[in-house]
């Protein structure tokens, strides 16, 4: 190197020494004084720099065994130019690699993720279009069977819409299903959570904090979208009771019922009594008002087996009167078959 310029090879000293004067003489005065002030003006370490810079760039090759016939024993920190892959290529542990480094094109995974940790990151900030279920971290052991179940081995965590465009959402769910409190900008045709309330397509459905009632009671809607108790309540015997939590028969009604439109509502009551001795009454208060009344059914069993109803037989005599208090009993004077037996009265009333 002789007067700041490198000599291209194969000159003697003499001959370098002519051809450096030679071209150094052809500059004029303002172009050599720009080249002294401008390397003037570089501190010492600047200087170190730019002359580190030039003497690790290799220079550009053709592809990577250009590069590595032109130096076979590499040292740290120098680099070449790959035209081949369009890519600059460093030394690392001694031997040349591809750092990734383009003009164009996009960045290797190699350079800004080399051990994947960061891989699904890049992929799903960037995707457009549908995600394959190994691209998502945490479910590459994730599989689909034959019935198209989505079969998961971990929890999923979807923080935005979850989309089944291709048809229903099939699941077999042993864990339950965690939705976050949230109301969406849009709520059409979504299911989610509004403060414990769970909603579709904006409207409440009739569960959490929707639902209320009490054990043994049948439901009803309280309101179009909200459950609550009706007045049917069923026993764990299987006995159903309206207007009664204590039912004794399969159904059971406490108060007037209505069979038809022309027909009046009515109660039945039922009594019973032990019939006098013959010739004598009994009386059985009722508690019902006497107008009210429409029909009185009465039997006894007689010492003999048979069912005696009201008569004027001799022997089977006996009479029943309704007045506005109780109900009397009459056992005839030759009726010794019925005397002492029990009475059966069963009052059909109306409301």
């Amino acid at each position: 190197m002789i007067g700041g310029f490198k000599s291209t090879g194969g000159l003697t000293p003499i001959q370098e020494t002519n051809l450096n004067s030679n071209t150094l003489a052809r500059h004029t005065h303002s172009n050599s004084t720009i080249l002294i002030n401008t390397e003037a003006s570089y501190t010492s370490a600047e200087k170190t720099k730019l002359g580190n810079l030039t003497d690790s760039f290799k220079g550009v090759y053709a592809n990577a065994s250009a590069i590595s016939s032109a130096y076979a024993s590499p040292s740290a920190g120098w680099s070449a130019w790959n035209t081949g892959t369009g890519t600059m290529y460093i030394v690392s542990s001694g031997s040349w690699i591809n750092s990734g480094i383009s003009s164009l094109g996009n960045m290797l995974q190699s350079v800004y993720d080399p051990q994947s940790i960061s891989k699904d990151a890049f992929v799903l900030g960037n995707m457009t279009g549908s995600l394959s279920i190994s691209k998502i971290t945490n479910l590459s052991s994730a599989s689909v069977d034959s019935s198209g179940n989505l079969i998961l081995p971990a929890n999923l965590t979807v923080s935005g819409i979850f989309n089944s465009p291709n048809g229903l959402l099939k699941s077999i769910i042993t864990s339950g299903i965690y939705l976050a409190s949230n109301v969406p900008s849009s709520t059409s045709n979504i299911l989610y959570n509004n403060n414990g309330t769970l909603m579709f397509n904006g409207t409440a459905l009739a569960t959490g904090s929707s639902v209320s009632g009490t054990t043994n009671y049948l439901s009803k809607f309280t309101s179009s979208s909200s459950l609550g108790n009706s007045i049917i309540y069923e026993t764990t015997s299987g006995y159903v009771g309206i207007g009664t939590t204590n039912p004794t028969a399969k159904l059971q009604i406490n108060g007037p019922t209505k069979l038809g439109n022309g027909a009046p509502a009515i109660q039945m009551a039922y009594y019973t009594g032990t019939m006098g001795a013959v010739g004598t009454s009994i009386t059985i208060n009722h508690g019902l008002t006497q107008a009210n009344i429409l029909g009185v059914q009465t039997c006894v069993y007689a010492s003999d087996g048979n069912l005696v109803q009201p008569s004027n037989n001799d022997s089977t005599w006996f009479e029943v009167y309704v007045t506005s208090s109780v109900i009397t009993l009459y056992c005839g004077a030759n009726a010794s078959i019925i005397a002492g037996r029990t009475a059966r009265i069963l009052i059909t009333y109306t409301a």
